[in-house]
């Protein structure tokens, strides 16, 4: 039977590999990482609560069996899995040393949430975020961003100002070099919802526009900084 520390730390393995996961070729600057975590989770990376007297001998140590660590970068030891795996991640309530939570898992019905998942006034555009998560779900979270745009406008007519309203929902859907990725946070609403967002079969045979070849966007969204 594993001790809280235990239990945390695992929970700390799938944030981190949710994390790189997001990153461009899954790795991320050794001095960066913990704050990156920090914001990609929103959770405060303490070592008390984490049982260890340096957050980077968890490095060497407990997350070493899914991580590699050469001292400058904090990488992936292997591909990540699937991104519709990697909604399981560690939530805490920033005002307490003791919740701790792990997305869909916490029996004490997730206490670590400050937030409700469903409450439409959480999101700047609940409809927009709906249709992203119905044009992403199927393709494993994932999307080129010019495919993207063709099947949105292919399901749901043109939108003014899509750019700014992917931005906006920068903790749902991250926008790294041209491609879209679904947040961990996006898995959580929609399970939150209990299924109701429509997740209709869409074709992933669309001819991606030769512009999007001189359209490479940079990272934005909450928890996603690479620097």
């Amino acid at each position: 039977i594993m001790n809280s520390f235990e239990t945390r730390q695992e929970a700390l393995k799938t944030s981190a590999v949710a994390y790189l996961a997001t990153c461009k070729g899954n790795r991320c600057l050794q001095d960066s990482f913990w704050n990156n975590l920090t914001k990609f989770t929103k959770t405060v990376m303490s070592r008390k609560y984490f049982g260890v007297s340096k957050m980077n001998d968890l490095l060497s140590d407990k997350l070493s069996d899914v991580l590699v660590c050469d001292g400058t970068f904090v990488s992936l030891r292997q591909p990540p899995p699937p991104r519709h795996q990697l909604n399981e991640v560690l939530v805490v309530d920033s005002d307490s040393d003791e919740e701790c939570s792990i997305s869909g898992v916490d029996v004490a019905g997730a206490r670590g949430r400050k937030e409700n998942m469903a409450a439409d006034a959480n999101y700047p555009d609940k409809q927009f975020l709906d249709r992203v998560i119905s044009i992403l779900f199927p393709l494993n979270g994932q999307c080129g961003y010019w495919q993207f745009i063709e099947k949105y406008h292919s399901k749901y007519g043109p939108l003014q100002d899509i750019e700014n309203k992917i931005k906006s929902h920068g903790e749902f859907v991250s926008h790294i070099g041209d491609t879209l990725y679904l947040m961990p946070k996006a898995y959580d609403y929609r399970n939150a919802l209990n299924g109701s967002v429509n997740l209709q079969n869409v074709s992933q045979n669309v001819t991606v526009p030769a512009s999007s070849t001189m359209n490479v966007r940079q990272p934005w969204g909450s928890g996603v900084s690479l620097s």
